[in-house]
Order: structure tokens, then C-alpha cells, then sequence
């Protein structure tokens, strides 16, 4: 149950960041990738650790990427 509190609440976080003003479209399309990866990690009824933290890295990467070049 926590596993799927704790999802949600990432979800929640990356459509709020989406509903702001003023990102480049680099940074849309990073959370927007991102988006789509937890959304794909939901649908997967037991995921392994490694499945798991190979997403999370991924989309970690991507959005780090994306907004510290931007400044």
C-alpha cells in the first residue's frame, strides 16, 4: 500500500511541476518522459528492485539533466 501512496504522490508532484508557467519545452518534454515512465512502473502488478530503481534513475537523470543546464 505504501508503494503505491508513495507513486502517487511522485505522479501528483510531476503534474503539478507540468501545470506551471514558463518551462522550456526541454523541460516539458523531460517531465513528460518522466510521467509516462511511472505511469508505465504503475502498471506493472510486481515489479522487481532492480526494475524499480533502473526507472527511477532513468527519470532522475532526465529531469537533473534538463533543469541544471537551464541555468
Amino acid at each position: 500500500m505504501k508503494r503505491q501512496r508513495d507513486l502517487h504522490a511522485s505522479l501528483a508532484c510531476i503534474q503539478a511541476m507540468l501545470a506551471q508557467d514558463g518551462l522550456e519545452p526541454e523541460q516539458r518534454n523531460a517531465l513528460v518522459k518522466a510521467l509516462k515512465g511511472l505511469k508505465q512502473l504503475r502498471r506493472d502488478a510486481n515489479p522487481s528492485k532492480q526494475i524499480v530503481y533502473r526507472v527511477i534513475r532513468a527519470i532522475t537523470e532526465d529531469i537533473v539533466k534538463v533543469f541544471i543546464q537551464q541555468k
